[in-house]
């Protein structure tokens, strides 16, 4: 099967349904658009084996084979097309939407005719016998599609790797790679079956030729594969370290914070301590209420402040520490009317965290 040993058969099937169960728990468990277009794809590649299985075991005297086949060629068009859509979510632009619906109204024409060639076929016709026209015809439909689906997906992921960057981008170029390095093994494919037909002796570099590139490319796809999700991984995890960094930084921060606080703004004190909930969770909460001691102090520490440090976490880092190592609290008969404190933050200019960073580099001296 697909000059697969059946040993070598049933290990691929195998491991591709044991991916299959992870990815529909994952799915399951954290739905989301790009979960569940990874999910559909492995899952018509996965269904794919089947049909491939049943159209060998049609490939008898009095079988149809072409049939089961034909659906196994519409699954494999789904997971491309799977494939296409998860790049263009990514691309998150028009023209990537665009390309892929193209491409399913495309494979949709495609599938039909490749449905009725397989369907006209009559039974007991062998799935290689390059002698009979409508055999030719079916598997040039299928050639005529696919190096163009395999070329658009290709462009679909490059476009997703000029957004990327670091190990994720390395990780998508050799998905690109490998697409597109798919697509002129298909080409040379077409070139043998059509000679076949027309009783030319194929070169004998031509099988080797395919051989090889179908061989490279899919091993390529495949590792691809797996360095894209090992690179979201490691990002995850990266993020996860900064959190918990940031986390115990805003703590330190946030336990002085309370200590120079009126009494009746303490939270109550608990047996569970943030560090126990997730870091991105705990670093929220810690932003918060560290946010919310700077409101209450605002304006006793801005008399320490002009209106240009107010917005310079190094120098509300001072006053902080300042105050608390002066008097400890504040008089509670202080104004009332709170300032504008670190206020001008963005995405990439984290204030609170590098005040944090300032208060924890001067109660360190």
């Amino acid at each position: 099967m697909n000059g697969l040993t059946m040993d070598q058969w049933w290990f691929r099937s195998g491991v591709l349904a044991v991916v299959t169960l992870w990815r529909v728990y994952q799915t399951i468990r954290r739905p989301s658009v790009t979960s569940a277009l990874i999910t559909v794809g492995i899952l018509a590649v996965a269904a794919s084996f089947v049909f491939e299985a049943l159209g060998n075991s049609e490939n008898l005297k009095g079988g149809r084979p072409f049939l089961p086949t034909s659906i196994e060629v519409l699954l494999l068009m789904v997971g491309w097309l799977a494939l296409g859509a998860y790049y263009a979510h990514a691309d998150a632009s028009r023209v990537a939407w665009r390309i892929v619906m193209f491409l399913v109204g495309l494979a949709s024409v495609s599938f039909l005719l490749i449905a009725v060639i397989g369907f006209v076929i009559p039974a007991g016709i062998n799935l290689y016998n390059f002698t009979v026209g409508e055999v030719v015809l079916y598997y040039l439909a299928q050639l005529l599609i696919y190096p163009g689906l395999n070329g658009a997906v290709g462009y679909l992921a490059y476009r997703h790797t000029r957004r990327s960057r670091g190990a994720l981008r390395a990780a998508l170029t050799l998905t690109t790679f490998s697409l597109w390095l798919l697509t002129p093994m298909l080409v040379v494919r077409f070139v043998e079956v059509w000679d076949r037909y027309r009783g030319i002796a194929v070169p004998r570099f031509i099988m080797p030729m395919w051989q090889g590139m179908y061989f490279c490319g899919a091993t390529l796809l495949f590792v691809s594969f797996i360095a894209v999700a090992a690179a979201h991984r490691t990002k995850q995890l990266a993020d996860m370290w900064r959190a918990v960094r940031d986390n115990r930084k805003l703590r330190r921060l946030l336990h002085d914070l309370e200590a120079i606080s009126p009494p009746h703004f303490a939270y109550p004190q608990t047996g569970w301590t943030p560090l126990l909930l997730k870091p991105h969770t705990a670093r929220m909460t810690a932003r918060i209420e560290c946010r919310d001691r700077l409101v209450t102090l605002s304006p006793h520490l801005g008399a320490e402040l002009t209106p240009h440090d107010c917005n310079e976490p190094a120098a509300v880092a001072r006053a902080i520490a300042m105050l608390h190592r002066s008097s400890g609290r504040p008089p509670e008969t202080m104004s009332t009317q709170p300032i504008a404190i670190l206020t001008e933050e963005s995405p990439e200019n984290d204030l609170l965290v590098k005040l944090a960073e300032s208060y924890c580099r001067l109660t360190e001296r």
